[in-house]
Protein backbone atom coordinates (compact mmCIF):
# COMPACT_ATOMS: atom_id res chain seq x y z
CA UNK A 1 0.00 0.00 0.00
CA UNK A 2 1.21 3.56 -1.05
CA UNK A 3 1.65 6.37 1.89
CA UNK A 4 -1.11 8.33 0.21
CA UNK A 5 -3.75 5.01 0.79
CA UNK A 6 -2.39 5.02 4.69
CA UNK A 7 -3.19 8.21 4.55
CA UNK A 8 -6.11 7.81 3.42
CA UNK A 9 -7.41 5.20 5.75
CA UNK A 10 -6.15 7.42 8.59
CA UNK A 11 -8.39 10.41 7.64
CA UNK A 12 -11.53 8.01 6.94
CA UNK A 13 -11.07 6.71 10.55
CA UNK A 14 -10.46 10.20 11.83
CA UNK A 15 -13.72 11.31 10.51
CA UNK A 16 -16.02 8.30 11.89
CA UNK A 17 -14.27 9.24 15.52
CA UNK A 18 -15.14 12.55 15.80
CA UNK A 19 -17.86 13.50 17.83
CA UNK A 20 -18.86 13.34 21.60
CA UNK A 21 -16.09 12.24 23.99
CA UNK A 22 -18.27 10.34 26.45
CA UNK A 23 -21.65 8.92 25.75
CA UNK A 24 -24.04 7.61 29.18
CA UNK A 25 -25.27 4.85 26.36
CA UNK A 26 -24.16 2.56 23.71
CA UNK A 27 -26.71 4.14 20.94
CA UNK A 28 -26.79 2.48 16.83
CA UNK A 29 -24.51 5.63 16.25
CA UNK A 30 -22.19 4.80 18.42
CA UNK A 31 -22.31 1.16 17.80
CA UNK A 32 -21.30 1.99 14.28
CA UNK A 33 -18.87 4.79 14.73
CA UNK A 34 -16.76 2.07 16.78
CA UNK A 35 -17.36 -0.76 14.58
CA UNK A 36 -16.46 1.00 11.47
CA UNK A 37 -13.16 2.54 13.65
CA UNK A 38 -12.09 -1.14 14.63
CA UNK A 39 -13.27 -2.75 10.94
CA UNK A 40 -10.83 0.36 8.99
CA UNK A 41 -7.80 -1.03 11.27
CA UNK A 42 -8.52 -4.51 10.94
CA UNK A 43 -8.99 -4.05 6.64
CA UNK A 44 -5.17 -1.62 6.87
CA UNK A 45 -3.66 -4.46 9.25
CA UNK A 46 -4.95 -7.14 6.40
CA UNK A 47 -3.30 -4.72 3.59
CA UNK A 48 -0.31 -4.09 5.38
CA UNK A 49 -0.03 -7.38 6.87
CA UNK A 50 1.03 -5.53 9.96
CA UNK A 51 -0.50 -9.08 11.81
CA UNK A 52 -0.64 -12.91 10.83
CA UNK A 53 -4.06 -12.81 11.00
CA UNK A 54 -6.36 -12.03 7.68
CA UNK A 55 -8.99 -10.09 7.75
CA UNK A 56 -11.39 -12.74 6.34
CA UNK A 57 -9.70 -15.01 9.74
CA UNK A 58 -10.69 -11.83 11.59
CA UNK A 59 -14.44 -11.85 10.59
CA UNK A 60 -14.44 -15.37 11.14
CA UNK A 61 -13.50 -15.39 14.59
CA UNK A 62 -16.13 -13.52 15.86
CA UNK A 63 -19.13 -15.47 14.59
CA UNK A 64 -20.86 -16.94 17.50
CA UNK A 65 -20.34 -20.96 18.42
CA UNK A 66 -23.21 -20.48 20.74
CA UNK A 67 -26.24 -18.47 18.91
CA UNK A 68 -28.29 -18.32 21.87
CA UNK A 69 -25.05 -16.73 23.93
CA UNK A 70 -25.15 -14.10 21.38
CA UNK A 71 -29.11 -13.49 22.02
CA UNK A 72 -29.07 -13.69 25.69
CA UNK A 73 -26.00 -11.09 26.03
CA UNK A 74 -24.35 -14.36 27.87
CA UNK A 75 -20.77 -15.83 27.27
CA UNK A 76 -19.03 -12.61 27.28
CA UNK A 77 -18.19 -11.83 23.73
CA UNK A 78 -15.09 -10.48 22.43
CA UNK A 79 -15.53 -6.66 22.62
CA UNK A 80 -14.40 -3.20 21.15
CA UNK A 81 -12.58 -1.27 24.11
CA UNK A 82 -12.88 2.26 23.20
CA UNK A 83 -11.30 5.22 24.57
CA UNK A 84 -14.26 7.57 23.14
CA UNK A 85 -17.18 5.99 24.59
CA UNK A 86 -17.80 5.05 28.28
CA UNK A 87 -18.90 1.73 27.53
CA UNK A 88 -17.53 -1.07 25.05
CA UNK A 89 -19.27 -2.98 22.29
CA UNK A 90 -19.34 -6.26 20.82
CA UNK A 91 -17.42 -7.17 18.25
CA UNK A 92 -20.20 -8.43 16.38
CA UNK A 93 -21.11 -5.24 14.37
CA UNK A 94 -17.78 -5.09 12.68
CA UNK A 95 -19.38 -7.97 10.16
CA UNK A 96 -21.49 -5.85 8.43
CA UNK A 97 -18.75 -3.48 6.85
CA UNK A 98 -17.11 -6.71 5.68
CA UNK A 99 -20.06 -7.93 4.39
CA UNK A 100 -20.92 -4.87 2.69
CA UNK A 101 -17.79 -4.41 0.96
CA UNK A 102 -17.56 -8.11 0.22
CA UNK A 103 -21.20 -8.03 -1.65
CA UNK A 104 -21.00 -4.55 -2.96
CA UNK A 105 -17.27 -4.20 -4.22
CA UNK A 106 -14.19 -3.83 -1.86
CA UNK A 107 -13.92 -0.15 -1.49
CA UNK A 108 -17.89 0.56 -0.65
CA UNK A 109 -17.12 1.10 2.98
CA UNK A 110 -14.40 3.37 2.01
CA UNK A 111 -16.30 4.93 -0.75
CA UNK A 112 -19.24 5.39 1.76
CA UNK A 113 -17.09 7.58 4.27
CA UNK A 114 -15.81 9.38 1.31
CA UNK A 115 -19.73 10.41 0.27
CA UNK A 116 -20.01 11.53 4.22
CA UNK A 117 -17.01 13.13 4.80
CA UNK A 118 -17.82 15.04 1.71
CA UNK A 119 -21.86 15.92 2.46
CA UNK A 120 -21.57 16.04 6.31
CA UNK A 121 -17.66 17.45 6.82
CA UNK A 122 -17.74 16.74 10.64
CA UNK A 123 -21.10 17.19 11.94
CA UNK A 124 -22.33 14.93 13.73
CA UNK A 125 -24.51 11.88 11.87
CA UNK A 126 -26.99 9.16 12.78
CA UNK A 127 -27.49 5.71 10.97
CA UNK A 128 -30.27 6.78 8.89
CA UNK A 129 -27.48 9.37 7.45
CA UNK A 130 -24.82 6.19 6.72
CA UNK A 131 -28.20 3.68 5.47
CA UNK A 132 -28.82 6.71 2.74
CA UNK A 133 -24.73 7.55 1.55
CA UNK A 134 -24.74 3.41 1.42
CA UNK A 135 -27.11 3.05 -1.22
CA UNK A 136 -26.37 6.17 -2.97
CA UNK A 137 -22.64 4.65 -3.08
CA UNK A 138 -23.94 0.98 -4.19
CA UNK A 139 -27.18 2.23 -6.01
CA UNK A 140 -28.73 -1.05 -4.71
CA UNK A 141 -31.13 -0.05 -1.71
CA UNK A 142 -30.65 -3.59 -0.13
CA UNK A 143 -27.22 -2.48 1.34
CA UNK A 144 -28.92 0.48 2.92
CA UNK A 145 -31.51 -1.96 4.76
CA UNK A 146 -28.85 -4.52 5.82
CA UNK A 147 -26.95 -1.11 7.31
CA UNK A 148 -30.03 -0.02 9.36
CA UNK A 149 -31.17 -3.72 10.46
CA UNK A 150 -27.79 -4.67 11.97
CA UNK A 151 -27.80 -1.83 13.76
CA UNK A 152 -31.36 -1.79 15.32
CA UNK A 153 -32.35 -5.12 15.57
CA UNK A 154 -30.26 -7.09 18.73
CA UNK A 155 -30.04 -10.47 16.98
CA UNK A 156 -28.61 -12.13 13.75
CA UNK A 157 -30.40 -13.13 10.47
CA UNK A 158 -30.70 -17.13 10.67
CA UNK A 159 -31.53 -19.04 7.30
CA UNK A 160 -32.68 -22.61 6.53
CA UNK A 161 -32.01 -23.64 2.65
CA UNK A 162 -33.47 -26.73 1.91
CA UNK A 163 -32.25 -28.34 -1.53
CA UNK A 164 -34.40 -29.67 -4.11
CA UNK A 165 -33.23 -30.90 -7.78
CA UNK A 166 -34.67 -28.00 -9.42
CA UNK A 167 -34.92 -25.25 -6.66
CA UNK A 168 -33.27 -24.01 -3.28
CA UNK A 169 -35.67 -22.67 -0.53
CA UNK A 170 -35.06 -19.76 2.13
CA UNK A 171 -37.04 -19.36 5.06
CA UNK A 172 -36.11 -17.47 8.01
CA UNK A 173 -36.01 -18.60 11.31
CA UNK A 174 -35.99 -15.14 13.27
CA UNK A 175 -38.86 -13.30 14.37
CA UNK A 176 -37.49 -10.46 11.99
CA UNK A 177 -37.56 -10.43 8.24
CA UNK A 178 -34.19 -9.67 7.28
CA UNK A 179 -32.27 -8.18 4.52
CA UNK A 180 -29.91 -10.86 2.99
CA UNK A 181 -27.91 -10.88 -0.15
CA UNK A 182 -26.48 -14.52 -0.11
CA UNK A 183 -24.34 -16.15 -3.18
CA UNK A 184 -25.80 -19.56 -4.41
CA UNK A 185 -22.66 -21.77 -5.50
CA UNK A 186 -22.99 -25.10 -7.35
CA UNK A 187 -22.22 -26.94 -10.56
CA UNK A 188 -24.23 -24.34 -12.27
CA UNK A 189 -22.09 -21.60 -11.21
CA UNK A 190 -22.39 -18.49 -8.28
CA UNK A 191 -25.48 -16.71 -8.40
CA UNK A 192 -26.65 -13.64 -5.93
CA UNK A 193 -29.77 -13.76 -4.42
CA UNK A 194 -31.47 -11.70 -2.16
CA UNK A 195 -33.90 -13.10 0.78
CA UNK A 196 -35.99 -9.88 1.43
CA UNK A 197 -38.88 -12.42 2.89
CA UNK A 198 -39.96 -14.60 4.93
CA UNK A 199 -39.87 -17.68 2.72
CA UNK A 200 -38.30 -17.40 -0.56
CA UNK A 201 -38.42 -20.04 -3.73
CA UNK A 202 -35.77 -19.68 -6.53
CA UNK A 203 -35.01 -22.00 -9.11
CA UNK A 204 -31.18 -23.30 -9.28
CA UNK A 205 -30.19 -26.98 -10.15
CA UNK A 206 -26.44 -28.43 -9.48
CA UNK A 207 -25.21 -31.87 -10.89
CA UNK A 208 -23.19 -32.44 -7.52
CA UNK A 209 -23.36 -29.64 -4.47
CA UNK A 210 -25.39 -26.86 -3.53
CA UNK A 211 -23.70 -24.44 -0.81
CA UNK A 212 -24.73 -21.01 0.20
CA UNK A 213 -22.31 -18.11 1.14
CA UNK A 214 -19.84 -20.31 0.01
CA UNK A 215 -17.04 -17.66 0.57
CA UNK A 216 -18.48 -16.45 3.86
CA UNK A 217 -19.22 -13.21 3.01
CA UNK A 218 -22.57 -12.83 4.95
CA UNK A 219 -23.42 -12.10 8.57
CA UNK A 220 -26.72 -14.42 8.58
CA UNK A 221 -26.20 -17.75 9.77
CA UNK A 222 -27.20 -20.21 6.60
CA UNK A 223 -28.49 -24.14 7.95
CA UNK A 224 -29.28 -27.17 5.75
CA UNK A 225 -31.62 -29.80 5.24
CA UNK A 226 -29.84 -33.19 6.47
CA UNK A 227 -29.53 -34.47 3.21
CA UNK A 228 -27.54 -31.36 1.93
CA UNK A 229 -25.13 -31.78 5.20
CA UNK A 230 -24.67 -35.53 4.01
CA UNK A 231 -23.33 -34.08 0.40
CA UNK A 232 -21.12 -31.34 2.37
CA UNK A 233 -18.92 -34.10 3.99
CA UNK A 234 -18.16 -35.68 0.39
CA UNK A 235 -17.41 -32.11 -0.46
CA UNK A 236 -14.49 -31.71 2.26
CA UNK A 237 -12.21 -34.01 -0.12
CA UNK A 238 -13.31 -33.42 -3.30
CA UNK A 239 -11.61 -31.05 -5.95
CA UNK A 240 -15.04 -30.35 -7.76
CA UNK A 241 -16.47 -28.43 -3.69
CA UNK A 242 -17.54 -25.12 -4.28
CA UNK A 243 -16.42 -24.07 -0.78
CA UNK A 244 -12.76 -24.44 1.17
CA UNK A 245 -12.38 -26.52 4.03
CA UNK A 246 -12.45 -23.26 5.81
CA UNK A 247 -15.30 -22.57 4.63
CA UNK A 248 -16.95 -26.21 5.41
CA UNK A 249 -15.87 -25.68 8.99
CA UNK A 250 -17.11 -22.41 9.74
CA UNK A 251 -21.13 -24.13 8.12
CA UNK A 252 -20.81 -26.43 10.50
CA UNK A 253 -19.71 -24.53 13.02
CA UNK A 254 -22.72 -22.24 12.62
CA UNK A 255 -25.26 -25.58 12.24
CA UNK A 256 -24.18 -26.90 15.62
CA UNK A 257 -24.58 -22.31 17.23
CA UNK A 258 -28.08 -22.75 15.73
CA UNK A 259 -28.97 -26.05 17.34
CA UNK A 260 -27.92 -24.78 20.89
CA UNK A 261 -30.76 -22.37 20.36
CA UNK A 262 -33.29 -25.34 20.16
CA UNK A 263 -34.40 -23.73 16.84
CA UNK A 264 -35.00 -27.00 15.09
CA UNK A 265 -37.62 -29.80 15.60
CA UNK A 266 -36.75 -32.95 16.60
CA UNK A 267 -35.86 -35.19 13.41
CA UNK A 268 -37.55 -37.57 11.76
CA UNK A 269 -36.48 -41.39 12.13
CA UNK A 270 -35.07 -41.15 8.63
CA UNK A 271 -32.92 -38.62 9.02
CA UNK A 272 -31.12 -39.61 12.79
CA UNK A 273 -28.43 -41.83 10.98
CA UNK A 274 -28.12 -38.56 8.63
CA UNK A 275 -27.38 -36.49 11.80
CA UNK A 276 -25.30 -38.74 13.63
CA UNK A 277 -23.11 -39.37 10.95
CA UNK A 278 -23.09 -35.26 10.69
CA UNK A 279 -21.40 -34.96 13.95
CA UNK A 280 -19.38 -38.05 13.78
CA UNK A 281 -17.57 -36.14 11.40
CA UNK A 282 -17.51 -32.76 13.17
CA UNK A 283 -15.94 -34.91 16.04
CA UNK A 284 -12.99 -36.91 13.20
CA UNK A 285 -12.27 -33.33 12.17
CA UNK A 286 -12.05 -31.58 14.98
CA UNK A 287 -14.52 -28.77 13.98
CA UNK A 288 -16.17 -27.88 17.32
CA UNK A 289 -15.70 -26.68 20.62
CA UNK A 290 -17.25 -25.61 23.80
CA UNK A 291 -20.95 -26.81 24.53
CA UNK A 292 -21.10 -27.51 20.58
CA UNK A 293 -18.58 -30.41 20.91
CA UNK A 294 -20.42 -31.42 24.20
CA UNK A 295 -23.32 -31.45 22.37
CA UNK A 296 -22.24 -32.77 19.69
CA UNK A 297 -20.76 -36.14 21.22
CA UNK A 298 -23.89 -36.45 23.29
CA UNK A 299 -25.59 -36.99 20.20
CA UNK A 300 -23.27 -39.64 18.93
CA UNK A 301 -23.12 -41.46 21.72
CA UNK A 302 -25.00 -39.99 24.80
CA UNK A 303 -21.24 -41.05 26.33
CA UNK A 304 -19.06 -37.76 27.00
CA UNK A 305 -16.04 -36.50 28.79
CA UNK A 306 -16.60 -36.09 32.50
CA UNK A 307 -16.27 -31.98 31.78
CA UNK A 308 -18.96 -31.89 29.42
CA UNK A 309 -21.37 -33.51 32.47
CA UNK A 310 -22.95 -30.62 33.60
CA UNK A 311 -23.18 -28.76 29.96
CA UNK A 312 -25.49 -32.73 28.72
CA UNK A 313 -27.22 -32.26 31.60
CA UNK A 314 -27.86 -28.59 31.57
CA UNK A 315 -28.49 -27.70 27.95
CA UNK A 316 -27.89 -31.06 25.50
CA UNK A 317 -30.65 -32.91 26.73
CA UNK A 318 -32.74 -29.98 26.96
CA UNK A 319 -32.49 -29.47 23.23
CA UNK A 320 -34.84 -31.23 20.73
CA UNK A 321 -32.79 -32.51 18.06
CA UNK A 322 -29.88 -33.41 19.92
CA UNK A 323 -32.13 -35.70 22.50
CA UNK A 324 -33.83 -37.37 20.11
CA UNK A 325 -30.43 -38.02 17.85
CA UNK A 326 -28.83 -39.40 21.28
CA UNK A 327 -32.20 -41.35 22.66
CA UNK A 328 -33.50 -43.06 19.68
CA UNK A 329 -32.54 -46.43 19.94
CA UNK A 330 -31.40 -48.77 17.20
CA UNK A 331 -29.92 -46.13 15.01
Amino acid sequence: MTPSAITDHRELRTFVTRGPQVRSTIDPTSLAGESLTTYLEWKLNDELRIVNKSLSAEIESIRPLDLSAEIAGGDEPRRIRSTELSHSCPERFISIFYTIDETFGRDTVKNTIKYMLHKYAYTAVQVVDWEKAVVEVTGNEHAGQMLREWFLRKTRPVLQLTVSPKSVQFEQMTDDVWTVPVEIAGSSGVHLAAVTEKSLTLPYSSNDYVIADPARKSTAMIIYDADSYIRLIRCWDDTRCPANRDALRGIVRDLVAVLLTDRLPAPQLVDIPKWKAVFKFARGNRLLSGNAACCSDYAISRTVEIACTWVVRDTCEKIRLFNTVATTAGV
